[in-house]
């Protein structure tokens, strides 16, 4: 896979609409706020919504990017991933629900993303979309080796090659 000047930018600007979020209608679907991502690859903002129904059931994940693009994914497609961002070929980032994820009481996802495209490296980091005592969906850190931490920023740290062009994400970080 070859990453120049052009293919630099386009990976920024899908990265950057793609994260647009995304962590996951009904007769009185509700749009709540889950997390917002961000990215050192392209400038804005990605919010991560979950669409619920009037039980407050999980529906489908939204994300809507800074420069109003959208994309929703119904919870049903969860379990097999959703490509969030997709370039040069390659599935940059995915979310994949883990089979313990129901869209009555949530659960983990799983985010895959591409380290590095040239050497197909791959990482992964592991949250939990759960209610909280008041019914309210919110995303918390699922790092075995770390208590769990409320996460409502997520930071995705590009990776440059000895060029300086990107050719994947270095780590996701909590903000």
């Amino acid at each position: 896979m070859k990453f120049n000047q052009r293919t630099n930018l386009s990976l920024g600007v899908r990265f950057g609409a793609g994260l647009a979020l995304a962590v996951i209608g009904a007769a009185k679907a509700e749009d709540v706020q889950l997390l917002k991502v961000t990215t050192d690859a392209t400038q804005g903002e990605v919010f991560m919504q979950l669409e619920t129904d009037s039980q407050n059931a999980i529906q489908a994940l939204r994300y809507e990017t800074s420069q109003a693009n959208r994309e929703r994914f119904p919870v049903n497609n969860l379990s097999s991933g959703v490509v969030i961002v997709r370039a040069q070929g390659k599935d940059v980032v995915t979310l994949v629900a883990e089979p313990n994820f129901s869209p009555e009481s949530g659960g983990q996802v799983m985010i895959h993303y591409l380290r590095d495209g040239l050497a197909g490296k791959r990482g992964q980091f592991p949250v939990q979309i759960l209610a909280d005592a008041q019914g309210q969906w919110q995303v918390y850190s699922a790092d075995p080796a770390q208590a769990p931490r409320l996460i409502d920023h997520l930071f995705f740290k590009r990776k440059r090659n000895f060029l300086g062009i990107t050719v994947g994400i270095d780590r996701i970080e909590i903000r």
